[in-house]
């Protein structure tokens, strides 16, 4: 489960911040006037997800046929990213 911590706690222990995303693996949400804003997570989360999303959006242009236009294409790409992140969210709600 990610921390919470506000834009001004963040900029105030930003290393030791860093430090626990890299060797703990915490993520963290950084909030201003209690609305997130931007996440801090392990490089690898990251990663994994983009590669998620990757297969996702291969996988759905497969089975939506190869006459996409490149904006067709981009719309389906966006919408898989959206859903992976979706499940990412329910996943770690669990």
């Amino acid at each position: 489960m990610a921390i919470t911590v506000s834009a001004m706690q963040a900029r105030q222990q930003f290393g030791e911040i860093l430090n626990r995303v890299d060797l703990v693996h915490e993520q963290y949400i950084i909030e201003r006037n209690g609305r997130p804003l931007a996440a801090i997570v392990p490089i690898s989360l990251l990663e994994d997800i983009q590669k998620k999303a990757r297969k996702r959006a291969l996988s759905f242009l497969d089975r939506a046929g190869a006459d996409l236009s490149e904006e067709e294409a981009n719309e389906l790409a966006v919408q898989v990213v959206k859903e992976v992140r979706a499940e990412r969210r329910k996943n770690q709600a669990k």
